[in-house]
């Protein structure tokens, strides 16, 4: 018989050694590489979650969210308003940046500072039911700055109303008006010889007896007019490159205030003022002075002044009712006699 050649290659010592150690190498291979790849695995997914912090995930959440602090305001708070009852405890914004390069540059600019002082105060105005104050008023009529004007004020938001009872001159002359009633008159009567004469009048706030040494009729009178105005001129007007706002610290009479001042770099009818002045009284946050001023000219390089008015001893909601908008009041002084 002829021997198995196959079979003696296979069964030799020397050859069965050598087929084991090849199957042992490649059992080495074989599990070394998981190994390898769930190490490198855990070393990549390390160094991911080392640069990039996920949130919690709920059962809820479909996915993960990059977790971002809440942005700070971009105003400072100070303490809560003097009237209570105007924003309760809550503590109104003030006009000075917080310190730190932490916010854009677009919110530090001059000219979004005053226009977002100017939204704070609408905001604010907006919680206002009425209120009172002493009204000293300073403007220039037909190139003369005339006398200051002193008037005793009321007024309520709904609807718009005014009352003014005049200290000087023409002490004890009195005007009501409210927005929507009686045909849109104002209600006056003079002093002296005059009201024992007329009576009561019913003048047209536009008309020239009522605008007499005045700027303003009595419909645009009071802070809520004066807000208005300053949003939609200070909204049209105010250009980075031709308008300078300041800011700084002054007081009015015992008040303390933040001043905004805006002053434009050329003349243009475009313009109301040359440079305007606005004092926003630091625990009511609403502004109780104002200044606005003329072009400088070549003979005066001192700006005139245009107009000033100033709300002293403003109490806000004081809880004013019909009869201090009404002639029958017993305290006033309309009627024939």
């Amino acid at each position: 018989m002829l021997p198995n050649l196959e079979l003696e290659r296979l069964t030799s010592p020397r050859r069965y050694w050598l087929m084991l150690g090849v199957a042992s190498g490649l059992g080495l291979l074989w599990t070394a590489g998981p190994t390898r790849f769930s190490a490198e695995h855990r070393e990549m997914a390390s160094s991911r979650t080392s640069t990039i912090a996920f949130s919690p995930i709920s059962e809820e959440s479909p996915s993960a969210e990059t977790s971002i602090a809440p942005r700070p305001p971009a105003i400072a708070l100070v303490e809560p308003t003097e009237s209570s009852d105007l924003v309760g405890s809550t503590a109104h914004r003030a006009l000075e940046n917080v310190s730190g390069d932490q916010f854009p540059e677009a919110l530090d600019a001059p000219i979004a500072r005053a226009l977002r002082a100017i939204e704070e105060c609408q905001e604010r105005y907006e919680r206002v039911r009425d209120y009172v104050c002493t009204l000293e008023k300073r403007e220039r009529i037909d190139g003369r700055l005339g006398i200051p004007h002193i008037m005793y004020m009321k007024a309520r938001t709904q609807p718009r109303s005014v009352y003014l009872k005049f200290r000087q001159p023409a002490a004890g002359r009195e005007a009501i008006y409210i927005e929507g009633r009686h045909d849109g008159k104002v209600l006056a009567h003079d002093v002296g010889l005059g009201r024992l004469i007329a009576g009561t009048l019913h003048l047209d706030p536009l008309g020239p007896r009522a605008m007499s040494d005045c700027r303003h009729p009595i419909t645009e009178a009071g802070i809520g007019p004066l807000l208005e105005t300053l949003e939609a001129r200070w909204t049209a007007e105010l250009d980075s490159k031709e308008t300078n706002v300041e800011f700084c610290e002054k007081m009015v009479g015992s008040r303390p205030c933040h001043r905004i001042t805006v002053t434009h770099s050329r003349k243009s009818p475009d313009y109301m003022f040359y440079r305007v002045h606005l004092y926003i009284d630091h625990a009511l946050g609403l502004p109780i002075h104002f200044e606005a001023f003329e072009w400088p000219t070549a003979s005066d390089p001192e700006p005139p002044l245009v107009e000033e008015y100033t709300y002293n001893d403003l109490k806000l909601n004081v809880g004013l009712t019909e009869i201090d908008f009404d002639v029958s009041n017993s305290a006033y002084a309309f009627g024939r006699f």
